[in-house]
């Protein structure tokens, strides 16, 4: 929504709303640790799943795709849909996103190989073994004296952790692969 919105409605501030979204893609994750693990820690978010999972529902990346992908949708498909009386949301919900299938496999799949394979803030804000993501967990077991770096399990771990990866890539395949030839259609 963040997206059609900065692409489709003209308000005051918008340039610098999405200039400031931009110039936090180039702030690096070691910047914001800090501040947004006493943000989880002052929620009493830390150990849990809740912790990895709600700071990085706001994706600028994903908004600057989303953007991108509708500016090439008409003015006068939506024009068409005001004039029969559908509301902002109805436009949005009922014209604009069933012509989104593209955009849609392109965010899942890159926000679920991002989080999936996150590693720095699953590490600090998670600390028992139970609720460990792959990556974290398997930096542990290479790591552990006790198990003296047992490689080939790391490595068979480390195969069977690429299939989800797989699985969601081939369920959006269609969509991640009309999405990327789009972007390059003018």
């Amino acid at each position: 929504m963040a997206g059609y919105a900065l692409a489709k409605f003209r308000f005051l501030g918008r340039g610098l709303l999405y200039s400031a979204f931009l110039v936090t893609i180039m702030i690096p994750i070691q910047v914001t640790i800090v501040p947004s693990f006493l943000v989880v820690a002052k929620l009493g978010l830390v150990d849990s799943p809740w912790a990895v999972v709600l700071p990085t529902l706001f994706d600028v990346v994903g908004i600057f795709i989303a953007r991108q992908f509708m500016l090439g949708v008409p003015d006068a498909l939506l024009e068409a849909a005001r004039l029969d009386g559908a509301g902002e949301f109805v436009t949005f919900f009922r014209v604009v996103l069933p012509t989104c299938g593209p955009l849609v496999g392109v965010l899942v799949i890159l926000g679920f190989m991002t989080r999936w394979n996150d590693f720095l803030w699953p590490l600090v804000v998670l600390q028992g073994n139970e609720n460990l993501t792959v990556p974290v967990a398997l930096s542990t077991l290479t790591n552990n004296p006790a198990f003296s770096s047992p490689w080939g399990a790391v490595m068979a771990i480390a195969t069977i952790t690429v299939l989800p990866l797989l699985v969601v890539f081939l369920a959006f395949q269609r969509q991640f692969v009309q999405g990327i030839a789009s972007t390059g259609i003018k």
